[in-house]
């Protein structure tokens, strides 16, 4: 079921906005550094033809078991000194989440550089396929260049594929 995705920031007490996002992203999309942290409260998915960027310095927290699912593409390149950082809403505790699961994506159009990922089922997903059960490939190949996992997965699963994921420190 498509759905717009939900966007809406709301100020805490220390001034810091929190913007909670949910849904289909229609159109490109950027989350900014003053948008940040941006919460996941529920699954969001980047459809094919679509980019999320992902500003250095943002902060992307998950509250539950969901999962950015990406056919389209997602730019998140963090710097040496301001990297983006995926994690749990709850410090050191998994969220149970898929934080990027890609599914029919050309992969050749995400970059993922200077990013952490923690606290979570899987950081990165690439496919979710068996012989008996096939979906959509991926193509291409995806690099991770200066990535960090903490206590979380990746789990590459695509049947008879050419994608690749390269990790890259």
């Amino acid at each position: 079921q498509d759905a717009d995705v939900i966007l809406y920031a709301k100020w805490i007490p220390n001034g810091t906005p929190n913007t909670s996002v949910s849904g289909v992203i229609t159109s490109d999309t950027t989350w900014t550094l003053a948008g940040s942290p941006y919460i996941v409260t529920g699954d969001v998915q980047i459809p094919d033809g679509v980019t999320l960027t992902i500003e250095s310095g943002v902060i992307v927290k998950y509250t539950g078991p969901y999962e950015i699912l990406v056919k389209g593409a997602v730019i998140a390149n963090g710097t040496l000194n301001n990297s983006i950082l995926f994690t749990s809403d709850t410090p050191t505790v998994s969220s149970g989440a898929t934080m990027l699961k890609f599914e029919g994506a050309d992969l050749s159009l995400s970059q993922i550089n200077h990013v952490k990922m923690e606290y979570a089922s899987k950081a990165i997903r690439i496919g979710d396929e068996s012989e008996h059960n096939q979906r959509p490939k991926n193509t291409g190949t995806l690099t991770a260049s200066n990535i960090e996992i903490i206590a979380a997965e990746v789990l590459t699963d695509g049947y008879n594929t050419e994608a690749k994921l390269i990790l890259n420190n």
